[in-house]
């Protein structure tokens, strides 16, 4: 499972992939793909589903979905 640590270095990879980009529009994409992994990160630090392996749950229990498929 990732981490909020590992989401942090793919964030810092990112800035300095888009350091050293010539087209501003890679550059700005980049930087949003960083500011994404931050978000993760963040959101992993504090409890939440960020963790890779149980999105659909936690997507179910953001909506007020039971977990496990089942209708609701």
């Amino acid at each position: 499972m990732k981490n909020a640590a590992e989401y942090r270095r793919h964030a810092a990879d990112c800035r300095a992939l888009a350091a050293h980009m010539g087209i501003d529009e890679h550059r700005e994409q980049l930087l949003h793909m960083a500011a994404r992994w931050d978000e993760l990160a963040e959101t992993a630090d504090a409890g939440g589903c960020a963790q890779v392996g149980v999105p659909l749950e936690c997507a179910q229990q953001a909506l007020g979905k039971p977990a496990g498929g089942e209708a609701g």
